[in-house]
């Protein structure tokens, strides 16, 4: 199992540097309707690259993989804003709670609007303005499906020699709705997720299907597919180090293979208490789409970020580097309920 961390690390650090990070688009990008359900939406998933798969036992697992709901063990909120390119706005607002056993609920709330959009006609002349906004609300469910219950902390069960395999799975169901300057459509989505646990106790293996579903109303006559995508990823901690190491690969309907990679380092942790501090850095190929200069090629696609945390709040911090396009800042305020 140590081999298996170091191979992860391998394949990780691989990805950054290779050739196939200059992704483009597909002829199928743009095709599909609520393109909004894409964005990573939480900080620390933004800052690690999106790749979380794997990795989201927090809000990111009820838009990533809901699979990873069944590892929370209290009541759990959270909050994250960002002001997009163009004064686009966008958050994500979650809470999740435990049931009997080893089952969790969450319910999460997605929106995407803007506003004073100019508009004209095929004249160039002056309508006005315009505005868009998008929502999405779902409602997800987490729960061990095999092996026992984690009533011990990762490190004691290493020095019970406790050594099982276990399986999280998950599910949402998401209505969406979107308005564009007085028109309206709708939808329907499901994501389903798996999560492996391996014995080691450090390495997880996420499979997950997302935006799974069909567009039940359109702006006009014609409907479009959902963004459904297929996402693989693993997440491993080191022994030697209290490093966190995190790999996606993923295929969506509407675009080419792309990857996204991730490292969190915990700083301050100790066996009675968790990391007070964590500093993250990813890269993610697609941001190699928001390329609009070659000054903008050592950059795109790179991500980074730090956490906080105090007693049972959490402050998250995510930077995209400036592009062209400019950079954008991304928030997380989460919390646990006892």
């Amino acid at each position: 199992m140590q081999r298996l961390g170091w191979w992860a690390a391998a394949l990780a650090a691989a990805c950054v540097v290779c050739p196939v990070a200059n992704a483009e688009l597909g002829t199928d990008a743009g095709t599909s309707a609520f393109p909004f359900l894409k964005l990573a939406q939480t900080a620390r998933l933004v800052a690690m690259g999106g790749a979380s798969v794997a990795d989201a036992s927090d809000a990111g697992a009820l838009q990533l993989n809901p699979a990873g709901l069944a590892q929370q063990r209290v009541r759990y909120w959270s909050a994250s804003y960002s002001n997009l390119y163009t004064d686009v706005q966008s958050g994500f607002v979650s809470y999740s709670q435990p049931l009997d056993g080893e089952s969790v609920i969450g319910l999460a709330l997605t929106y995407l609007s803007s506003s004073g959009i100019p508009k004209r006609d095929a004249f160039n002349r002056n309508l006005g303005s315009y505005g868009f906004s998008d929502l999405a609300f779902a409602v997800s469910a987490g729960a061990r499906f095999a092996g026992g219950p984690d009533t011990l902390a990762p490190e004691l069960r290493r020095r019970l020699r406790q050594r099982e395999w276990k399986l999280d799975a998950g599910a949402s169901v998401r209505g969406i709705y979107e308005r564009l300057d007085g028109f309206g459509a709708g939808g329907l989505g499901v994501d389903l997720g798996i999560l492996a646990h391996l014995p080691d106790d450090r390495t997880r293996v996420g499979l997950s299907l997302t935006n799974l579903g069909k567009q039940t109303s359109a702006f006009v006559d014609l409907k479009d597919p959902m963004p459904t995508s297929v996402q693989l990823g693993f997440r491993h901690q080191l022994r030697e180090a209290p490093f966190t190491v995190v790999g996606d690969l993923v295929a969506p309907t509407d675009n080419k293979l792309r990857f996204g990679v991730g490292g969190e380092l915990a700083l301050g942790v100790t066996k009675t208490r968790p990391a007070p501090l964590a500093l993250r850095m990813g890269f993610n190929s697609q941001g190699r789409d928001l390329k609009t200069t070659a000054d903008d090629s050592g950059i795109a696609g790179f991500s980074f970020g730090t956490g906080l945390k105090y007693r049972q709040f959490t402050v998250d911090y995510a930077f995209t580097p400036g592009l062209g396009l400019g950079a954008l800042h991304r928030f997380t305020v989460s919390g646990s309920l006892r």
